[in-house]
């Protein structure tokens, strides 16, 4: 059978995304690591030192895979990809990264608003989800272009604005 390689993790065979359980076994240890007070860097450290594939290029490199890892919400089974965490493992583990280093742990949009006010209902569109895909893959690159990555989250931010800005007026 064909397989491919697609997000860390996942492989695509057939036409399917599936998970690649040995990848799929680092991602898990690499949340409990870290919802277990392990720091980003020492757990980095230990994959690169273990000589662990996809980790073992430079010390630099690991650090960046495991905190794109740990930021990638596909793996609790966002955008159609099998979920290799509990989502609520991906929170604390969220809550517990942005308490450490001080930045905005990834959210989902019905996390920023009330669902009872349907005011600001979310609808998701095609660009948006567009985007979103975009910088995820960009975020499991080697020395993923920082700027580029800045450009697409405001691109990003501003489409939500102006969806919620539109759904505003016709309330």
């Amino acid at each position: 059978m064909k397989t491919r390689s697609t997000s860390y993790g996942y492989s695509v065979r057939l036409g399917r995304t599936i998970i690649n359980e040995k990848e799929a076994d680092v991602i898990r240890w690499i949340f409990d690591s870290r919802s277990s007070g392990k720091r980003v860097l020492a757990i980095a450290n230990e994959l690169f030192e273990s000589g662990t594939e996809s980790f073992a290029a430079s010390k630099d490199k690991a650090v960046k895979k495991v905190s794109s890892i740990l930021y990638n919400s596909i793996y609790m089974g966002d955008k159609g990809f099998p979920a290799i965490i509990d989502p609520d493992l991906f929170d604390a583990v969220g809550r517990l990264k942005g308490k450490r280093t001080k930045k905005p742990r990834r959210c989902r949009i019905d996390e920023l608003t009330d669902p009872s006010d349907a005011l600001y209902e979310y609808k998701e569109n095609e660009e948006l989800l567009s985007i979103e895909k975009e910088i995820c893959s960009s975020l499991d690159e080697a020395e993923p272009d920082i700027y580029r990555l800045k450009e697409m989250i405001l691109k990003l931010a501003k489409e939500r604005y102006d969806c919620i800005a539109e759904l505003t007026k016709e309330n």
